[in-house]
């Protein structure tokens, strides 16, 4: 049968329009609606009386004189109303599925459905009457996808279920309702939604919040998820405007501690780099730094995570370079938009104190780097190879290194760093980014266009404008700092005016510390804006 709409159901034949009389009609106990409003029922019989059936009902034969309603119950019922003795019916030889199919096709297109109705629909069809998801789909229009998400509200709870029946739940909600991990937070948000709590727009941001507080929960004993998800936060108010930074320029702020929210502020965009080692080591961290990246998420541009190999050099621990499979997994665990592989940094001190040479310490970062290749992460990611070294050469044998175990055509969301040259000279960083960006940019070209671009070259530990600016000329579009101006700590002060001042706020000022992060943190921006007006 093919009806006006196009839509068809295989299965059912029209044989003719007859005249029947209601006595030798049955309702259908299996129709899909169930609910039938009276006052547009009375309605529809005063219509009728008045004007006529205007379109047929479709009845199937079920024996000798004996019909059963497809299509048009409402039309039927409002006949009883008026004490009709006959209808007009289009007569189908079908079996039950197609009869059934037929009624919950048309039934899907009524605009007062609810979610509920149009799961069972499906349900139906696919469990009692054996229709495959194409052939619904082909039947009603609507896709697979679509017809599994509206039925998925079938493995709820009965309060979810009576909800989505009172018309309460919408799929257009259902699909990041359904996402969150529990009963209780279903209905949290069901109820949110309804109440006028929450718009549209924010729902997605509220379930990837409730998401990620659970699984920070799940991985780590010491996040209290409740807490996470009861803080209520004001709206972050930006101290900086009018810059004209480049689009693809990204600066992290580097939290080596307890992270302060009201860092965020004095942050035009957002973007946080946290060292792993840091997090997984210490509880205060795990329950400070992590609710606070997980309360902010919404706002938080992007969230880098490395090894934070320094801090583990720096408390003489050099077994932790030999536990990637840790790092990776606390990387699935708090999702970070970028990830570097365990990487040794080769700080003077570290081979001091740790009584090792700088070759083991390159090898070992390179054959971290082997395995971080093979770690498929779940979740998208900016997976990050860092070059390591004192001088240029040693920072080109890790690339080619990267190069021979197929970094630049096996990973796809990659990311190339320069780790180790915090405190040379800005030659020294510009020979070397220079050195290793253009190696990594013919690497990719030898693949002919094979691979998507490299995501970012990131420089670790710049701070100054100058040396920002500098390294951006030569290719790189990252860095961080986890100070934009150490001359505040001595009270002295770096304007805007690229001049020094001193003593320039009393130290003892009860509110010298969120003054001092203002002056800093906005002169910073305005040097790297006068910086890269420069270039233009």
């Amino acid at each position: 049968m093919t009806k006006d709409d196009g839509i068809k159901v295989p299965g059912a034949e029209l044989i003719g329009q007859k005249i029947i009389p209601m006595g030798l009609i049955e309702r259908n106990k299996k129709q899909p609606r169930k609910f039938f409003d009276e006052k547009k029922l009375m309605e529809l019989a005063v219509s009728i009386q008045e004007r006529g059936l205007l379109e047929p009902i479709a009845l199937r034969i079920i024996a000798d004189d004996k019909y059963m309603i497809i299509l048009g119950e409402r039309r039927w019922r409002a006949h009883k109303l008026i004490d009709a003795e006959t209808i007009r019916a289009d007569i189908y030889a079908c079996d039950e599925a197609a009869a059934y199919a037929m009624s919950a096709v048309e039934n899907l297109h009524r605009e007062d459905i609810n979610l509920l109705e149009e799961a069972d629909s499906y349900d139906k069809m696919k469990n009692e009457y054996g229709y495959s998801l194409k052939q619904i789909q082909k039947m009603t229009g609507k896709s697979v996808p679509n017809i599994s998400n509206i039925m998925s509200i079938l493995r709820e709870s009965k309060k979810i279920m009576e909800l989505a029946s009172e018309g309460k739940l919408s799929l257009a909600y259902w699909v990041w309702v359904k996402q969150l991990p529990n009963n209780k937070e279903k209905l949290v948000l069901i109820n949110r939604i309804n109440n006028g709590e929450i718009a549209y727009k924010e729902v997605q941001d509220y379930v990837h919040k409730v998401k990620a507080a659970y699984a920070l929960s799940d991985e780590v004993d010491e996040v209290d998820t409740e807490g996470i998800l009861d803080r209520k936060r004001k709206p972050r108010t930006t101290m900086v405007d009018g810059l004209s930074l480049p689009d693809n320029f990204k600066y992290y702020y580097v939290s080596l501690g307890s992270l302060d929210p009201n860092i965020l502020n004095f942050l035009p965009e957002v973007n946080l780099l946290v060292p792993a080692y840091g997090l997984i080591h210490d509880k205060t961290l795990i329950r400070t730094t992590l609710k606070t990246i997980v309360n902010h998420r919404d706002i938080i541009k992007s969230f880098f995570c490395d090894s934070g190999g320094l801090p583990a050099i720096d408390r003489k621990d050099f077994k932790y370079f030999d536990h990637q499979e840790e790092l990776l997994s606390f990387y699935d665990a708090i999702q970070p938009d970028i990830c570097t592989a365990l990487d040794v940094p080769t700080y003077p001190k570290a081979l001091e104190a740790i009584g090792i040479g700088k070759k083991q310490m390159l090898d070992k970062t390179i054959r971290n780097a082997e395995e971080f290749i093979g770690w498929n992460p779940k979740f998208k990611t900016v997976k990050v190879f860092v070059t390591q070294g004192r001088v240029k050469d040693d920072h080109m044998q890790t690339i080619e290194a990267y190069k021979k175990m197929g970094v630049f055509d096996k990973v796809k969301n990659l990311g190339i760093a320069v780790g180790g040259q915090a405190r040379s000279s800005p030659a020294v960083q510009q020979e070397i980014g220079k050195a290793v960006v253009n190696y990594a940019l013919d690497a990719r070209e030898e693949l002919h266009g094979q691979m998507e671009d490299i995501k970012l070259f990131h420089f670790f530990g710049v701070g100054s404008p100058t040396r920002i600016v500098g390294l951006y000329k030569v290719g790189f579009n990252s860095f961080d700092s986890t100070s934009p101006d150490k001359a505040s700590v001595y009270n002295d002060w770096m304007g805007s005016d690229n001049k020094k001042y001193k003593n320039l706020l009393d130290s003892t000022y009860r509110f010298v510390g969120p003054v001092r992060r203002l002056f800093n943190w906005v002169s910073l921006w305005i040097r790297l804006d006068k910086e890269f007006k420069k270039m233009e």
